[in-house]
């Protein structure tokens, strides 16, 4: 999977301008928003300039992947920030039974024992810590409403 088919995707579940009061990531825009890009025009936002970021802050924790989890991590880093998405990879793999610490940072270590787990093993136990992330968050109140969203859009990835 190369960066334009993951972006492509991604860009389908992220939308254009949002301004939910419930939302927890606030004010956005093609799934940028102002609270981690306040210097950014959110509401002027491209897909172009959305594209732009996600490939300079979002793509390199996903991009030396294997191809069965590259698109997902990359939505997840997207979705909830790239140390959540790298913490849920480290917690598959150690679920798969390696020993790997949950620091946020696919480091050479991370990189060995993502490439040495089967991928379809690795991809299910990564969607299911996604579920459960979601399944969290939803136990607020004010989230509830986005939880079948979150989880569809994590399941879209496991196909």
């Amino acid at each position: 999977m190369t960066f334009r088919d993951a972006v492509k995707r991604v860009l389908e579940h992220e939308g254009g301008h949002v301004d939910d009061p419930d939302d927890p990531g606030g004010e956005t825009n093609f799934g940028i928003s102002r609270r981690a890009y306040p210097e950014e025009d959110i509401r002027g936002m491209t897909r172009g300039r959305a594209a732009a970021i996600y490939e300079r802050d979002y793509w390199p924790v996903a991009k030396d992947l294997p191809i069965a989890v590259r698109g997902t991590v990359f939505d997840m880093a997207v979705n909830a920030g790239r140390t959540r998405a790298v913490r849920l990879l480290q917690d598959a793999l150690n679920h798969l039974g390696h020993d790997i610490a949950a620091d946020g940072d696919i480091g050479p270590k991370t990189l060995r024992a993502v490439r040495g787990s089967d991928p379809l093993a690795l991809l299910h136990a990564y969607t299911t810590r996604r579920v459960r992330y979601y399944a969290r968050l939803a136990s607020r109140r004010s989230n509830q409403k986005f939880l079948l969203g979150w989880v569809n859009r994590a399941l879209a990835w496991a196909e």
